[in-house]
């Protein structure tokens, strides 16, 4: 029995040091040690040499930036037509000597849009040094005259001296921007009175048909009815058909003109139709003696 439990101990041990010399056979060899490591310096080198090359454009950028080379010297326009651009120039001129680099668009872009004249805007870096303003500017289309009661509303008291003063005069583009306000304003501009959004794009259609005039005034106070004031008398236009209905006016003038109406009133609202209110001339009855007719 002593015999046989020795040899199976002796047995177990032989087993368990070749099971070890076998793990520390298999395990990691000096030569794959140097592997590991360098597989795991490569990344670390290549991560370093990156990181050094980014900081080094971050400094030259930074030195780019800071030349004197990129401050601005001039501002150049293009679009001008009723601003002026040395006032125009003297607005923006805080810009000129600032690094074009760090020269911020939204802001100029505000004070542009800002200007009613402004329609659009667009500004542009022209390295090394120059700001290029492209602008497109609003186009005049009426002179609006200050809001009336329609029982005072006389062309003659608008339009000829006496009248409305100039600076309650206000300048519109087509679209009922107030360009400007108080000024002397050009006669072949089409002059208006009670603008309102429903009525003005039906005026400014209407004040195309009345070009070769430059004596009317364009009542904008019911946009079912435009109305237009000439010095001897009213015409009601209602709200469309402006060009067959200015015809029509033409015919019906004319035999105003013949009768001798001296003030009228005409209404071209109905298709078949065409009133007309007005005073006839007096006629004065000259007594001639048979003397003088001798």
């Amino acid at each position: 029995m002593k015999t046989a439990v020795s040899g199976t101990r002796k047995k177990g041990k032989r087993s368990f040091l070749k099971e070890r010399h076998k793990s520390f056979a298999s395990g990691p060899t000096l030569k794959g040690v140097i592997k590991s490591i360098a597989g795991g310096a490569r990344p670390i080198g290549l991560s370093l040499l990156v990181g050094v090359s980014l900081f080094g454009l971050y400094i030259g950028v930074r030195q780019l930036v800071a030349s004197p080379v990129f401050k601005v010297r001039g501002l150049q326009w293009s679009g001008l037509q009723h601003l002026s651009e040395p006032e125009m120039a003297q607005r923006f001129q805080s810009l000129l000597g600032q690094n074009l680099f760090q020269v911020e668009m939204a802001p100029i872009q505000r004070m542009l849009l800002a200007n009613p004249w402004v329609k659009a805007a667009t500004v542009r870096k022209d390295f090394p040094d120059r700001l290029t303003f492209i602008v497109e500017e609003r186009t005049p289309a009426s002179v609006a005259y200050p809001q009336v009661e329609r029982r005072n509303l006389s062309l003659k008291n608008l339009l000829y001296p006496g009248g409305t003063l100039p600076e309650a005069m206000r300048l519109l583009d087509r679209e009922g921007v107030v360009l400007d306000q108080g000024g002397n304003y050009p006669p072949e501009l089409p002059r208006v009175v009670h603008v309102n959004a429903a009525a003005y794009p039906k005026a400014l259609r209407l004040a195309e048909l009345l070009t070769d005039r430059s004596d009317f005034l364009i009542d904008l106070s019911n946009p079912d009815d435009l109305q237009v004031h000439l010095p001897a008398g009213v015409i009601h236009f209602g709200a469309a058909d402006y060009s067959e209905k200015w015809n029509r006016f033409a015919y019906v003038e004319e035999d105003l003109r013949q009768r001798g109406f001296s003030a009228w009133e005409v209404d071209l609202r109905f298709s078949d139709k065409v009133i007309v209110k007005g005073d006839l001339p007096v006629i004065k009855k000259n007594r001639t003696n048979r003397s003088e007719r001798l």
